[in-house]
């Protein structure tokens, strides 16, 4: 199942479930649009454009070849929505990626959503 997303004169569409349209309500559209697009990046592997949408300091400590290294085994072929949370200044979206569930965490800066990837070296209990 997919979903279609609207925005403008453009239409996009994504492998994703949405669980819980309640949660999803939480999201600004920004966030949502945002949400997105990385993850599609991320499935497309694209990774230049995902490493666009990651925390600046995560472009600053590793470059892209690190990047694109890092994650060039993941599979993602669809994503499920479950439960989105505000804990200021971070949204927690509780998604499942093929079996396993993770806490996809984004934040806002200067008026765009970035991506927050856990570091386990930098940041080991985020």
């Amino acid at each position: 199942m997919s979903f279609i997303l609207l925005d403008g004169c453009s239409v996009k569409s994504y492998n994703f479930i949405i669980q819980n349209k309640k949660a999803t309500k939480k999201m600004d559209r920004k966030l949502f649009y945002r949400f997105a697009e990385y993850w599609d990046a991320i499935r497309k592997k694209n990774f230049e454009r995902s490493y666009k949408m990651e925390l600046p300091y995560i472009q600053y400590v590793y470059d892209i070849s690190y990047y694109k290294k890092a994650l060039q085994n993941i599979q993602v072929k669809k994503i499920e929505v479950y439960k989105v949370e505000y804990k200021d200044p971070v949204y927690i979206i509780t998604i499942k990626l093929g079996n396993s569930w993770q806490k996809d965490k984004w934040i806002e800066i200067d008026g765009e959503y970035y991506h927050i990837l856990k570091d386990p070296i930098l940041f080991p209990k985020m």
